[in-house]
């Protein structure tokens, strides 16, 4: 395999990584904001990072899975 195949699935490992821990950021917010104008904002920012995903199952869903302290 060349090195530009290896180069171009690191990045992609890397993009994806990335997208994880700014999503869960973003549900750790999520679950912590006050007031639902906030909510809202952070649904948007989850759906541009996860357009294929119906967020508001996805949220309970994960909402069992991040604890809060």
């Amino acid at each position: 395999m060349s090195k530009v195949y290896y180069k171009k699935r690191r990045m992609k490992l890397d993009q994806k990584r990335e997208n994880k821990e700014k999503t869960r950021k973003l549900l750790v917010k999520y679950f912590s904001a006050k007031s639902d104008s906030e909510k809202q904002k952070i649904r948007e920012k989850l759906l541009k990072l996860k357009p294929h995903l119906n967020i508001d199952e996805y949220i309970s869903f994960m909402k069992d899975k991040i604890k809060i302290s």
